[in-house]
């Protein structure tokens, strides 16, 4: 159940492309075989690229350079998702998607664990076909696998900065 921290309720997920393929993960402890991204919960101190290349590090072996940010999921509970129905309490958890390519696309692939699912690379274009989650993964791999470019938004992490401070002069070149 999340709770009121925001290192508790907010995770990303890792849309890792390499050519026309995506890395994905088989999910685990379910009753039948569904595929996700790589990704999880935030660390303190950590941004949410920092928390998606350690991720796809933890869960793949492989090193990635994270991008813009695809897409996010919010659940508000329990507006609009009921976790527990024994637990009624009003709540907040947000997925954040983004997109990282592999710094070495022919880098070997690792399993977390011995008893973790074995990552692998997907075409585009079967990834429809796959029992996968979230849904709306389904269309974004169709919607790349026909050359389409992604949408993205930038992410950006600041430092506080003075207000007294002369700002410098920007090239928006």
């Amino acid at each position: 159940m999340p709770s009121h921290s925001v290192y508790d309720n907010i995770r990303t997920r890792v849309i890792v492309l390499r050519e026309q393929e995506l890395l994905i993960l088989a999910t685990e402890d379910q009753p039948e075989l569904v595929w996700r991204l790589p990704g999880g919960g935030l660390e303190r101190g950590e941004s949410l690229a920092d928390c998606a290349a350690r991720e796809v590090w933890e869960e793949c072996g492989i090193r990635v350079q994270v991008g813009k940010v695809a897409f996010l999921r919010e659940w508000v509970i329990p507006t609009y998702a009921i976790i527990d129905p024994e637990d009624r309490e009003p709540n907040y958890g947000l997925e954040v998607f983004l997109y990282a390519t592999p710094l070495d696309p022919q880098a070997t692939l690792h399993a977390e664990a011995a008893d973790k699912p074995m990552p692998e690379w997907r075409a585009l274009a079967d990834i429809a076909s796959l029992p996968f989650w979230p849904k709306e993964l389904k269309s974004l791999a169709t919607f790349l696998a026909q050359g389409q470019r992604p949408s993205a938004t930038h992410s950006f992490v600041s430092s506080f900065e003075s207000g007294w401070a002369i700002p410098p002069a920007i090239d928006w070149a």
